[in-house]
């Protein structure tokens, strides 16, 4: 079980979403998690972002939430 969850809501984030989540991966502490949380994205942001290390997920919402929304979702399934 993780200590720290990173919630990141996404929304056609490009290369900000990838870089983002690279910074996180390069963290020293590894007891956390990351949960992605994309918002119906239409910028091939999601497919950019290849192989997560086994502490990310990604929900795919299919449509935008809206950023509050987004976040309640990814804390119910922390």
């Amino acid at each position: 079980m993780s200590t720290i969850t990173v919630i990141v809501v996404n929304y056609n984030g490009g290369d900000l979403l990838r870089r983002c989540l690279d910074a996180l991966a390069a963290q020293t502490a590894k007891s956390f998690e990351v949960v992605v949380v994309d918002n119906g994205s239409t910028d091939g942001s999601l497919e950019a972002l290849g192989q997560l290390p086994a502490n990310f997920r990604v929900i795919a919402t299919g449509r935008n939430l809206g950023f509050a929304a987004a976040n309640n979702l990814a804390l119910r399934e922390s």
